[in-house]
């Protein structure tokens, strides 16, 4: 069997197994995009999957399930579904002409070779494979990393986090689940260690995939959070390292 061949063999299989991940009919997610496209238009993105949910209960589908697979594919909020998730259904029309949206004012993104904040936060060169994006929604800038083009991993940047929060488990354990939308009497391990100088919580727990980790520099008035996922935490955490040694 030649290259080619063996390349649409495979792309073939990997097409089976996320179609065998829904938890939807297929037919079922067409729909989703179209109101997400739609009340995005008029309300904007909150950084959260409030019109997801909204959607959800509507219709009256199992939001939990939903929204833990839209996170594994990318979309951690409704605009992420679109810019990360709907792609990934362009085999139901491969001859389909691909629509051109108007850019949503209030959810810019742009890509960044360096960052500076009045919060003296300062990264001169990204290591790769991180890529630096500004999100503006709003009025707000939201400044992301993101580990590769095709990842769930990301950090933010964050300044109005209260960095004494960092010893307290019980909020740490709040704001994983305030993120996740997932069951409150989950069992929770967080780790709290030191990366390069750097006081660092790991929080997460074995029955479910989203890990979170925060981290803080002692004397900086800034905090970064990071997304990740269980099964590939080692690996990240090993980017994660890179990174910090080349901010200032």
């Amino acid at each position: 069997m030649n290259k080619a061949k063996l390349r649409t063999k495979y792309k073939e299989q990997e097409l089976q197994k996320f179609k065998a991940s829904f938890p939807l009919k297929e037919e079922e997610f067409s729909p989703i995009f179209d109101f997400l496209d739609t009340e995005l238009e008029k309300h904007g993105c909150k950084g959260d999957l409030t019109l997801l949910k909204k959607y959800c209960e509507n219709k009256k589908i199992d939001k939990e399930a939903l929204i833990e697979w839209f996170r594994q594919h990318g979309g951690y909020c409704d605009c992420e579904i679109l810019s990360n998730v709907e792609e990934k259904f362009d085999y139901l029309d491969k001859h389909k002409i691909p629509e051109i949206r108007e850019k949503n004012p209030a959810n810019q993104k742009q890509k960044l070779n360096e960052i500076y904040t009045d919060s003296g936060f300062l990264l001169k060169k990204i290591p790769d494979p991180w890529i630096l994006y500004c999100i503006e929604k709003s009025k707000e800038k939201i400044y992301q990393l993101q580990l590769g083009k095709k990842t769930d991993c990301t950090i933010l940047l964050k300044t109005d986090f209260e960095t004494k929060k960092f010893s307290d488990d019980k909020f740490l354990k709040e704001y994983w689940i305030t993120q996740t939308d997932l069951p409150k009497n989950t069992e929770f391990d967080i780790e709290h260690c030191v990366i390069h100088s750097y006081e660092t919580a790991i929080v997460k727990t074995k029955r479910w995939i989203p890990v979170y980790i925060f981290i803080k520099k002692a004397e900086a008035t800034w905090s970064l959070i990071m997304k990740t996922e269980l099964s590939r935490m080692r690996g990240d955490l090993k980017e994660l390292e890179k990174l910090l040694m080349v901010i200032e």
